[in-house]
């Protein structure tokens, strides 16, 4: 990872010690880690903000104009080529259409006789809540985000709570065809009610590296990831190939050994 990243041209990562992923992150239980890849030079960007400040951005230049609660019914097309959009509220005639719309695209494309292979996939996470060793946090993220690579999973601060996100539970997908409506959807059309079946060993695996005892107490910046290592030969693999990944806001380890208010999103994969 530290190759990839100097191929980059992002300097300053390097391995640190359990240790001194302690000191990054004191409510990680260091005994059940090997060490981790710090990066300092990470960032995070909130993509909802992002999108919002591009489109004030190209609306105050003229450059653009938007329309919120307005549903897609239909693309026309007349000899291979889009001639409109159709929608609730009107056609809108065009000669170009662009299709930004997520986990929607490959219904929308389908409209216009064309294929995204794209397939809207669940991504599960849990809420913790409050948690009192990030009481006095002021910003929505301000501590390392945990990478568990060997159970695919992460922890973070959020505000004053705490997250806890899985890709190693199993396959949830959606055809884009039966997403619910803006009007239909109990929460949003891409927020599903949360399986706990699905996210029990995961639970297992977040007690074992979190240090539950200091994050009920009160309190550094980055992103954990960890993989679960339980013999030196698997060590040694590792070593070869490359093992963990640590930055300010993101940490990546690997363990020794593996051992609220839920909600589901929705990404694309």
């Amino acid at each position: 990872r530290i190759t990839s990243a100097k191929s980059w041209g992002v300097d300053g990562g390097r391995i640190i010690s359990p240790e001194e992923v302690k000191k990054l992150v004191p409510y990680i239980d260091e005994t059940v880690i090997l060490g981790g890849y710090y990066q300092p030079t990470v960032g995070v960007v909130d993509s909802l903000r992002t999108g919002t400040l591009m489109r004030e951005k190209a609306a105050e230049m003229g450059a653009a104009q938007s329309f919120a609660n307005v549903e897609v019914q239909d693309i026309t097309t007349e000899n291979g080529r889009v001639k409109a959009v159709v929608t609730d509220q009107g056609t809108i005639e065009a000669d170009y259409v662009v299709i930004a719309c997520g986990c929607w695209s490959p219904k929308l494309a389908a409209m216009a006789g064309a294929h995204i292979p794209l397939t809207p996939a669940v991504h599960q996470m849990k809420d913790i809540g409050p948690v009192p060793f990030f009481k006095d946090t002021k910003g929505d993220i301000e501590w390392p985000i945990i990478r568990d690579m060997d159970t695919f999973m992460y922890e973070r601060q959020h505000g004053t709570g705490l997250e806890i996100g899985s890709y190693a539970h199993r396959p949830i997908l959606y055809n884009p065809e039966d997403l619910p409506s803006n009007a239909t959807a109990t929460l949003s059309p891409t927020e599903f009610a949360f399986t706990q079946a699905d996210f029990d060993i995961q639970d297992e695996h977040s007690y074992e590296l979190l240090s539950w005892e200091k994050l009920r107490r009160s309190r550094d910046f980055g992103q954990l990831q960890l993989c679960g290592l339980k013999k030196v030969q698997e060590l040694l693999n590792r070593l070869l190939s490359g093992w963990f990944w640590v930055i300010p806001r993101l940490i990546y380890m690997h363990r020794i050994s593996l051992a609220s208010t839920s909600t589901t999103k929705m990404t694309s994969m």
